[in-house]
């Protein structure tokens, strides 16, 4: 599912995941935390994917970065950074 492209950049859908991980050991160290991730089709089959936690992050994943299957080695298995409002 993520993989780097050739120019060893993080895909996009590497960037969000690594967010909603970031965000998540946020909340932890905090010691409370509640977010809303919510995920939509849009326009070519891309993916809209909204997370709301204390801030709001927006991340739209091109449809080919949704298609490949969850690799077990895959360290997003266990846990990623994109634009703020």
């Amino acid at each position: 599912m993520s993989e780097y492209r050739s120019s060893g950049s993080p895909t996009r859908l590497d960037r969000a995941l690594g967010r909603i991980l970031s965000e998540i050991h946020a909340g932890l160290r905090h010691g409370y935390f509640e977010y809303t991730l919510t995920c939509e089709v849009i326009s070519q089959g891309r993916r809209r994917v909204l997370l709301r936690a204390g801030k709001h992050y927006q991340f739209v994943i091109p449809a080919d970065e949704c298609e490949s299957p969850v690799r077990p080695s895959d360290p997003h298995n266990r846990g990623v950074e994109e634009s703020s409002s």
